[in-house]
């Protein structure tokens, strides 16, 4: 992912960027929210064939390797979704290749965020909607990723396409446009009109673009998406850094969190899933009863608690 990549992190003041707009200071409270907090953590993709031996056992086949990834993580940023919408028969052939308590987030369809006004989309956005409600209670949250180009001038584009959205259909919007966060009011009106259609902002940590990496909670569930430099001393501290906030956070009252690992080269992304799984399970095994499985490497055995 080039997406604020930064050549030489070393050469920065700092880095942790700073956190930017704070849309809310504590999400609102739901009554069927659950009593021990939810952390799903994974990776964009489970089709490396370099985790051979390292996440997945000597000689697995590609087929299984959803499986043997979901055997060791929790969740997963499903790209795919991205290029095509999948198959009725694709989706629940993952869902049954899944435990229960695994949860797929997908990118909403390019055509439908990337190629048109968004409100003028009512058939790919029906079917898009469609096939990702079959992964039923393995669905996690949605979310579109808007163009670059995509503005504060189109706002009224955004309040249209809301109008479209199913009830309660679970979705993160990740805002890319530099004007949006030039002018806080800009941001604020966005963020406020994502809460009152019960939808996250993407909270987006890169080097390169430090306005993206805002504070914002429009509502109980966080999705974040961590762009690392490979596993370059800075990952690290910025998971330190991570683990504190996400501590805030649960105080505040968020009780579901996405958090999705990015690196240039996506399979060195599991060394830092399993250090950031650690000082989760370290600062908040007691205090919140979180217990995330740990990676297992050279073997894949089943998790035994995700949360």
């Amino acid at each position: 992912m080039n997406f604020g990549k930064v050549t030489h992190p070393s050469q920065l003041n700092s880095p942790i960027p700073r956190i930017t707009t704070q849309h809310s200071p504590a999400p609102p409270q739901q009554a069927s929210a659950p009593a021990t907090p939810r952390i799903f953590v994974g990776a964009p993709v489970w089709g490396k064939k370099e985790w051979i031996g390292q996440l997945y056992p000597p000689k697995t086949s590609p087929k299984d390797f959803l499986k043997f990834y979901a055997l060791q993580m929790n969740s997963i940023e499903l790209n795919t979704t991205f290029y095509r919408i999948p198959e009725p028969t694709t989706v629940l052939n993952w869902k049954q290749s899944v435990p229960a308590d695994f949860r797929f987030c997908p990118k909403v369809f390019q055509g439908i965020s990337q190629f048109t006004q968004l409100a003028e989309i009512p058939k790919l956005l029906n079917q898009f909607c469609e096939a990702v409600q079959l992964f039923d209670q393995n669905l996690g949250t949605c979310f579109l990723q808007l163009p670059p180009y995509f503005g504060p001038e189109r706002i009224l584009i955004l309040k249209r396409f809301f109008k479209l959205l199913p009830a309660r259909f679970p979705l993160a919007i990740e805002f890319r446009h530099p004007d949006w966060f030039q002018d806080h009011r800009l941001i604020e009106g966005a963020f406020q009109l994502l809460s009152e259609h019960s939808i996250s902002p993407v909270i987006t940590d890169a080097l390169g673009r430090a306005d993206v990496l805002h504070g914002s909670l429009t509502t109980s569930r966080v999705l974040i998406r961590f762009l690392g430099n490979s596993l370059h001393p800075s990952d690290f501290t910025r998971i330190e850094y991570w683990v504190t906030r996400l501590g805030e956070w649960l105080a505040a009252g968020i009780h579901e969190v996405y958090f999705f690992m990015h690196q240039p080269e996506e399979a060195g992304a599991i060394e830092l899933v399993q250090f950031f799984v650690d000082r989760l399970n370290q600062a908040y095994g007691k205090s919140h009863g979180i217990h995330l499985q740990g990676i297992e490497l050279s073997r894949a055995q089943p998790q035994i608690e995700l949360f």
